[in-house]
């Protein structure tokens, strides 16, 4: 019997192996994995690069061959009768032996990166710093030197970011320990160039961030310090970025943002975008009907509708953002008591007093976020307190409007809104899930993207909390909200599972809501995405999963026939008893039976289009902004 070899040219050990063919495929495995460390290994090949889960995949398999290598020489050792019985570490720093110089020379290059201050080949030095940190982890236990080698390079790091840090701090403080209020400029450059090197500097990014948001909080006990900051931070790209990272600034992002929004009224609102086409001579309201469809009636109906909003918002405000610990139950009971006043009883979801009552509907749910927002403004000290204060712009308000829109029927019609990037959409759709869902609609907001949806759902999660509607409201993204429908009376999958496997119906389990549904809406996020070709005309296709020990014989032959050379066609296959097996345990399907193996068959000449992610021992692929395992 001779050694096999797989794909990569890897021997592989035969079947039935005797002691001799033990011997030989030891001794071939051997010689293909010294040849694969000390000739073929690239340690910054880009394969290996693309991120910390390819490194670390890389480096363990390294380990893996070092100790293979180490382990069959103690058994061919034994095999012979020799006296070797434990592995030898000098074997192994031999093989390794062009692997540490390839670090070695990569981490002396970064040193000299460092000790130059070169911040725009930071990210290489990132790299390198990287492969130390897996290279000691699964390396170092063979060779210490790899241990030695990335903590000389982190010390090297830690000491040009200190000196960074010592540099900031004198221009931040003078010898008395005062704030430089002079210098605030200078300070804020600083601030942005230690941010950027935290971006690029993975090992001393906490650090870094620390550091910055400790002397931020210092800096704003110093009246009127942290705006000026502020306000130089927002003129650098980078700088604009650091808003949402440090607590501290997040209250001057929101006095910043209302300062943007507070200079466009209600009018510019629906005087923008696609009606700045036409003529200047023409007038608001033509505009307004041209794209919206209105006549000058329902556009006065808009702006009325949102400087009411306003005022009353700007009333609950003055009302409940007080800092009590109370004031956040009394609003959510205030507004519950409100919507159930205008609820109407049967299945009708909206009535002639919803709508005269739907301006003080959103202004109260509105205001909820307002008030989980409120620390900014209860912190603010000056006379400029309610710059701080979160509040929905003209947009929003206008948008949530729209979204409620009245039809002809007194029903809420289907609309389609537009808001600019950083104008707040997010806090649209969960004003107006909550508002339906208060209502009884069952709310699915759909967005193509999970880190997207997962990040919204999250930031208003308290929103859904507070009001108990959380079994109304889903998000998710396509795909999923259509897995949410397929299964509200229990899951598809095992139920066609069971009547395959079994032959038994399952009794239904209906999903259970506190609230009394009314009717579903969907609150399609990121829109635009929705037209392409990924979804827009496109079905959802549920596939559920049937095993048995029958199928996974009848898999493995078809693939074996594929690898052999052989022509496979279904007519071939139905005459195998390989394939009259699988039939006569789904008897009562065998028709499913046939039409599924006979696309096992068709797919097997492009089973790798589309591409396939192979990881940990399963098959994915890609969808979307994600690899999935269960299409």
């Amino acid at each position: 019997t001779t050694t096999t070899t797989t794909a990569t040219g890897e021997p592989a050990m035969p079947d039935s192996p005797s002691l001799k063919d033990v011997k030989d495929f030891l001794n071939k495995y051997s010689e293909f994995a010294k040849n694969w460390l000390e000739n073929e290994v690239d340690v910054y090949s880009k394969d290996h690069q693309l991120d910390n889960h390819h490194r670390t995949a890389f480096f363990k398999e390294i380990s893996e061959k070092v100790l293979a290598v180490l382990e069959i020489d103690v058994v061919l050792n034994q095999i012979n009768n020799n006296s070797i019985t434990q592995p030898r570490m000098e074997d192994a720093q031999s093989l390794m032996g062009g692997i540490l110089m390839q670090l070695e020379q990569k981490t002396a290059e970064a040193q000299q990166l460092i000790e130059g201050k070169n911040v725009d080949k930071l990210e290489d030095v990132n790299v390198v710093e990287a492969n130390c940190d897996v290279a000691a982890q699964y390396l170092g236990k063979f060779n210490p030197t790899f241990y030695e080698m990335g903590g000389n390079l982190r010390g090297k790091i830690n000491k040009f970011v200190d000196d960074m840090m010592e540099v900031t701090s004198s221009v931040c403080f003078t010898s008395t320990g005062k704030l430089n209020s002079e210098k605030m400029k200078e300070l804020s450059d600083d601030f942005v160039h230690l941010h950027v090197v935290s971006l690029r500097l993975g090992c001393v990014r906490d650090k870094i961030n620390r550091w910055i948001e400790e002397n931020l909080q210092s800096i704003s006990k110093e009246k009127g310090a942290i705006a000026k900051i502020a306000l130089a931070l927002k003129s650098n790209d980078h700088g604009s970025m650091m808003f949402k990272k440090y607590p501290s600034l997040e209250g001057e992002l929101v006095a910043i943002l209302n300062g943007k929004f507070e200079a466009r009224s209600i009018e510019d609102m629906l005087a923008e975008s696609s009606f700045q086409t036409y003529a200047d001579t023409t007038s608001l309201a033509t505009k307004a009907k041209r794209f919206l469809g209105f006549e000058k009636s329902e556009m006065d109906y808009l702006q009325d509708t949102v400087l009411t909003c306003q005022r009353i918002i700007g009333e609950l405000i003055s009302k409940y953002l007080t800092g009590s610990p109370d004031a956040m139950m009394n609003l959510v009971n205030a507004t519950k008591h409100l919507v159930k006043q205008v609820k109407p009883r049967g299945k009708a979801i909206t009535g002639s007093s919803f709508w005269e009552e739907l301006p003080n509907i959103i202004a109260h749910v509105f205001t909820t976020w307002t008030l989980s927002r409120g620390t900014h403004f209860l912190n603010a000290t000056g006379g400029n307190k309610d710059s701080y204060i979160v509040r929905p712009h003209a947009g929003q308000i206008l948008s949530v409007v729209r979204m409620l829109l009245k039809g002809d029927k007194s029903a809420i019609v289907s609309n389609l809104v537009e808001l600019k990037t950083g104008e707040g959409k997010s806090g649209v759709i969960a004003v107006v899930s909550t508002i339906l869902a208060l209502l009884g609609v069952e709310v699915f907001a759909a967005c193509y993207s999970q880190h997207l949806s997962d990040r919204d759902y999250k930031a208003f999660e308290f929103m859904f909390h507070e009001f108990g509607v959380e079994d109304m409201v889903s998000y998710g993204t396509f795909p999923s909200v259509c897995e949410t429908i397929l299964n509200k009376d229990g899951s598809a999958r095992d139920l066609v599972s069971s009547v395959l496997s079994s032959g038994q119906h399952q009794v239904k389990q209906k999903n259970k809501h506190k609230h009394e549904v009314k009717g579903r809406a969907l609150v399609i996020d990121e829109v635009d995405v929705f037209f392409n070709k990924s979804f827009y005309g496109n079905t959802f296709n549920a596939t559920s999963k049937i095993q048995h020990e029958t199928i996974n014989a009848l898999v493995r032959f078809i693939w074996q026939q594929k690898e052999s050379g052989s022509n496979i066609t279904m007519l071939k296959l139905m005459q195998e008893d390989i394939f009259k097996d699988v039939v006569a345990v789904f008897s009562d399907h065998e028709n499913l039976v046939k039409y599924a193996v006979a696309a096992m068959v068709e797919d097997l000449e492009s089973f790798d289009t589309p591409a396939y992610v192979a990881e940990n021992n399963k098959i994915g692929y890609k969808d979307q902004d994600k690899v999935v395992f269960n299409i």
